[in-house]
């Protein structure tokens, strides 16, 4: 399996150019007037990061038929291809025209394909990786995540656990229990005393869980708890309080929840609210001047198959008691059809706020930015995209993952910029000044492994530096 290794600094200079500004590569006009055949295209950058992807624009005249050749032994004949790198290194382009009586033109350059400045960790032999989250430690101040490594070939099957970040990930990693359940999304909470908390969603078909366990300062266990009944997806720190968010069962329904929780980590109150006429959940959480507003979905649990139809997002609105105000289901969501099974809702539902009061939602591939009242301005939906996918906010701007590509937006939803990565999921994104630090799973012969690595807030790579 390939390792990258930082980048030298003369290579980041490579790679400085803007990902926006368009850089003429073309030959020189011809001469004569005589000449009605030219070979002749445009590069929107004489640099690119390897798995980017660029479009040529062909400029020529006079011509019948194209012949790319890209210098890694692949061509094309469309007019105008869209291509990408995969292995940094310098490459000829060139373009071969032909017209009228046989007559041909050709015009090359040299581009420049930099390798990015991720770090990829050595993983155990015969094992896979998925990383399910990313975050900050409040007691020893440095990034984590926790990951699910699976052994493909022997008996240890699938174990969920956390990694410091540093120049090696395995050196600082603790076991926080067996993955017996399907679960893509997990997270954790910071007590007094040291105390680390772990929530793992557990899903199998029609049972929509959770796993809960607790480990003190010098990482023994020292509590846990399985629902069938409770899932969580998140919190929010509120006034010394936590917040938890997610889906409880009562009665005959599963219900939008926010379970209230003190300092120690306690219950103390559990807050139900019935949205749309079947089941729904609480996906994310945020404050705002007048209270609460939290993205989630309806939708119908069955026992059989479909276990679960008629996924629609929906957006609440709650006062400062977090009670129940208005809500709003999105009935024309392009997700309408495509969730079958509780296993597709234990990823992660990302939620912001922008600078113009704008919400931005992004879940199982569908993003939808709306006004502040909960109207759709804007919506995509991103085919074979993996249900634990990053939003963050800069302001007035937010950048998405997907797959295989990093997006930016502006406050109304149009895409900015975009950049192709190794990799298929970020499960968040954590920002510190002007960089953003993300984990990814990416895929390799060997299956799914991880790597890491820092962005600026244009998706420029740039150097990893520990927290």
């Amino acid at each position: 399996m390939k390792r990258y290794s930082l980048l030298l600094a003369t290579v980041l200079l490579l790679y400085s150019c803007s990902m926006d500004k368009e850089t003429e590569l073309s030959p020189e006009p011809p001469l004569s007037a005589e000449t009605e055949l030219r070979a002749c295209f445009q590069l929107s950058q004489n640099s690119i990061m390897a798995g980017a992807s660029f479009t040529i624009t062909n400029c020529s005249e006079g011509a019948q038929s194209y012949l790319y050749d890209f210098g890694n032994g692949i061509t094309s004949t469309e007019d105008q291809p869209t291509i990408f790198y995969e292995e940094a290194g310098s490459y000829e382009l060139s373009l071969t025209v032909a017209g009228e009586g046989n007559i041909s033109d050709t015009f090359s350059i040299t581009i420049q394909v930099v390798g990015p400045n991720f770090v990829y960790p050595e993983i155990p032999q015969g094992y896979t990786a998925n990383p399910i989250d990313l975050g900050l430690d409040s007691h020893s101040g440095s990034l984590y995540a926790i990951t699910v490594l699976k052994d493909e070939g022997g008996l240890e099957g699938s174990k969920f656990y956390y990694h410091s970040l540093g120049p090696s990930m395995m050196e600082d990693s603790h076991y926080l229990g067996d993955q017996s359940y399907e679960g893509n999304n997990a997270f954790s909470w910071f007590l007094e005393g040291g105390v680390r908390g772990f929530h793992f969603s557990r899903t199998l078909n029609g049972f929509y869980g959770s796993r809960e366990v607790n480990y003190d300062a010098d990482w023994n266990l020292s509590g846990q708890l399985n629902s069938a009944d409770q899932v969580s997806y998140g919190y929010l720190a509120d006034n010394g309080n936590l917040l938890f968010y997610g889906s409880i069962k009562e009665g005959a329904f599963n219900k939008a929840a926010i379970d209230m929780r003190n300092a120690m980590g306690d219950s103390f109150k559990r807050i139900l609210h019935q949205v749309g006429e079947h089941d729904s959940h609480i996906g994310n959480l945020i404050k705002t001047e007048n209270g609460y507003v939290a993205f989630g979905g309806s939708f119908i649990k069955n026992d059989s198959k479909p276990f679960i139809a008629e996924y629609k997002p929906a957006l609440l609105f709650l006062d400062e008691a977090l009670e129940l105000i208005s809500y709003k289901i999105y009935d024309n969501s392009m997700l309408t059809g495509k969730v079958f099974s509780t296993a597709d809702l234990n990823g992660s539902f990302d939620m912001a706020r922008l600078s113009n009061g704008n919400y931005v939602l992004y879940g199982l591939g569908e993003l939808l930015v709306t006004d502040g009242s909960g109207n759709i301005i804007r919506s995509h939906f991103y085919e074979n995209t993996l249900n634990n996918q990053g939003l963050v906010c800069l302001r007035d701007t937010f950048i998405i993952s997907s797959d295989r590509f990093l997006r930016k937006f502006n406050a109304q939803g149009d895409q900015l910029i975009s950049l192709q990565y190794p990799g298929k999921q970020v499960p968040s994104f954590i920002q510190k000044e002007d960089k953003l630090y993300l984990i990814a799973k990416y895929a390799s012969p060997e299956g799914d492994q991880l790597l890491y690595g820092a962005l600026d807030h244009d998706l420029n790579t740039v150097a990893w530096e520990p927290w």
